[in-house]
């Protein structure tokens, strides 16, 4: 679905064979040990998994998280890997937002073309309100 939006692409970190592709964070000490906590993607980086899958055309993407300070003598938590599963519908929303979002671009670069109104124009508009 992706190439129906023209100007949109992706840049995973990692693709592994044919069918997977990964993203990579090196968050701080605090963060890293929330996401092993939780045990699951943080929700902040679904659409960018979900995204490059889309655009790479994959079938899973694993998220991994690596703080090498994560380590002491009550356990090893310097890397965690979670999978996501490629999920038509999921895939699905994820694209249609970003067709959204380009409408919105295109719109706003449209504005910017066209520049802000000069005085004639607000003028005249004052005058055509009254």
């Amino acid at each position: 679905m992706f190439d129906l939006i023209p100007f949109a692409g992706a840049s995973p970190d990692f693709l592994v064979g044919e069918d997977g592709m990964g993203e990579l964070k090196c968050p701080t000490q605090e963060v890293h040990l929330s996401y092993v906590e939780a045990g699951v993607v943080p929700e902040e980086y679904v659409p960018q998994c979900y995204w490059g899958m889309e655009v790479c055309e994959r079938k899973w993407c694993d998220f991994v998280s690596y703080c090498p300070q994560a380590y002491s003598e009550d356990g090893d938590y310097r890397l965690f890997i979670k999978r996501i599963e490629y999920d038509p519908a999921i895939a699905k929303y994820y694209c249609d937002e970003v067709i959204k979002f380009e409408g919105e671009v295109r719109a706003a670069i449209d504005r910017l073309k066209t520049g802000p109104p000069t005085l004639n124009d607000r003028l005249r508009a004052s005058l055509e309100a009254s």
